[in-house]
């Protein structure tokens, strides 16, 4: 009986509708057609992330159901029915092996009523396809704008990168500026601390030469001038006595006073070899404070008596001369230990007064 049924079908629906007799066209076109759209419906799916995963599926089984029914709508083959078996109504007459009509159990299924069948479940599976596509549009939607949302977030953090490295580059130039401000400070430190070691060397020179100044202004300055000269008396038992003033030119006075001299009666000019020879220091000397403005007479007696005619030569300064020299040390206010060395000799003028002549060696002090 189904046999019959398909078969009977089948014919009808060839003989009225040309898109089920061309069902294998129809086969190979929707297997095609759905092929592509499954890809498309993946590289969707890709797209549109894990949200759209469930909408893929649905779509998908709905796809394969619909075209499973439309070929199987389409694969039933219509049977060749005589003429005279089919009544005017559209049903087939069927006999029976004792050649009786058999009872009719109702009517059959027209071509068109499969048809309508067909569209009818297709029109259902359409709107199924239509609102999965509606909420894949949403999820795909939904999705485009979280996309939008996380570029845009990222762009601001993107932005707000780029503000923060230009912050980080603003305070590098800054560190870099505050650094070079430091060198030049360190280098105007430095600059200041060598003026300072110059002042601080140029007030020193300063104060020493202040201090020598002020040493030179205060100390006790002695110096050796013609005092006389006593002359020879042999009835009287005197020998030629030179006489000579220590002056103290300073401001200060001259502390510990000591002196020893030497005279006598040598050739002119002296020898260059004549090494002024002095006494020896006595034990018993004394030493003396000559004050400001101060003088004081020191002599030397000369060791023998000389002729008349020795005499009238050296007071001529005649190839000899009357000589006396002579060292004294002190020290001045400031502890400093000064001396003096003197050496003069005498002529004789013809009023009877007797002049000093420094000679060439043996005069100095400090």
């Amino acid at each position: 009986m189904l046999a019959l049924f398909r078969g009977r079908t089948r014919k009808a629906a060839s003989d009225k509708d040309p898109l089920l007799s061309a069902s294998p066209r129809r086969k190979r076109w929707s297997t095609s057609r759905t092929k592509a759209y499954v890809s498309r419906l993946q590289q969707m799916g890709r797209s549109g992330g894990q949200r759209t995963k469930a909408s893929y599926v649905i779509q998908t089984v709905l796809l394969v159901l619909v075209t499973q029914f439309a070929n199987a709508q389409s694969s039933i083959k219509p049977s060749k029915v005589p003429a005279d078996s089919v009544n005017a109504s559209g049903i087939r007459k069927e006999s029976l092996p004792d050649g009786s009509r058999p009872n009719s159990t109702g009517p059959s299924v027209s071509a068109e009523e499969r048809i309508a069948s067909y569209t009818y479940w297709l029109m259902w599976f359409t709107g199924a396809l239509a609102t999965v596509s509606v909420v894949q549009i949403i999820f795909l939607s939904r999705s485009d704008k979280t996309a939008r949302i996380a570029a845009n977030a990222a762009q601001k953090s993107a932005e707000a990168a780029i503000a923060s490295v230009a912050g980080m580059e603003g305070q590098q130039k800054a560190m870099e500026g505050q650094v070079n401000k430091m060198g030049e400070i360190a280098a105007a430190v430095e600059a200041s601390a060598r003026a300072a070691t110059d002042a601080v060397a140029t007030t020193k020179e300063m104060n020493a030469r202040m201090k020598q100044v002020s040493e030179l202004q205060s100390r006790a300055f002695l110096s050796v001038k013609l005092g006389g000269v006593i002359p020879q008396d042999i009835p009287n038992g005197l020998r030629f006595e030179p006489r000579m003033l220590l002056v103290n030119d300073g401001n200060t006075p001259a502390y510990n006073v000591t002196f020893r001299t030497a005279a006598d009666v040598l050739p002119l000019p002296l020898p260059e070899d004549f090494d002024f020879p002095l006494p020896d220091q006595s034990p018993e000397r004394s030493a003396s404070v000559i004050g400001s403005r101060q003088e004081k007479i020191i002599s030397a007696v000369v060791a023998r008596v000389y002729s008349d005619e020795d005499v009238s030569q050296l007071m001529r300064r005649d190839r000899t001369a009357l000589y006396v020299w002579g060292q004294v040390n002190y020290t001045d206010a400031f502890g400093i230990d000064r001396f003096v060395r003197f050496s003069n000799s005498f002529a004789w003028m013809k009023n009877g007064n007797v002049m000093s002549y420094d000679t060439r060696e043996h005069n100095d002090s400090d």
